[in-house]
């Protein structure tokens, strides 16, 4: 996969029909508006908190709504993957959630950039490090093993 230049923000996916194509969550649980970079270990998107998000309150996105930001970009990555290879659109589970940390709650009317990391793929597993950033800070980082259906 080509890298964007310093600066510039490559967006493989920003059509909310196309994402919608690769995930099973739908509005008002769509935790994810661009899928950014996707390769064999790293995968990004971007999500506006919108004060009509179904996980904020108070003004702040809540910690539920960061782990199920982090669950769907891995859900966004199961989709695209199998799309590029003309499979079959899997279902993901997420088996545990470990090491989490949340330092701070996002505002509302920002943006979340979330990142997972591909630690290990074994059979129909991946174990995952993640981290979600606001503005140029990390809010939450956490492991997860998430485990893909076979049909």
């Amino acid at each position: 996969m080509e890298r964007a230049s310093v600066g510039i923000r490559k967006i493989l996916i920003d059509d909310l029909e196309i994402l919608l194509e690769l995930m099973l969550q739908r509005p008002p649980m769509l935790m994810i508006d661009k899928l950014l970079e996707s390769d064999d270990k790293i995968t990004k998107t971007n999500f506006f908190i919108r004060e009509t998000c179904i996980f904020s309150h108070e003004d702040v996105l809540t910690e539920p709504g960061l782990i199920e930001n982090i669950a769907q970009t891995g859900a966004v990555r199961i989709g695209y993957h199998a799309s590029m290879q003309n499979k079959k659109i899997p279902l993901g589970f997420i088996g545990a959630i470990t090491n989490l940390n949340i330092y701070f709650l996002p505002a509302v009317n920002t943006e979340l950039e979330s990142t997972i990391f591909i630690e290990y793929n074994i059979y129909n597993a991946s174990i995952i490090k993640a981290k979600v950033e606001n503005e140029g800070r990390i809010a939450c980082e956490c492991e997860m093993k998430i485990f893909i259906s076979e049909d």
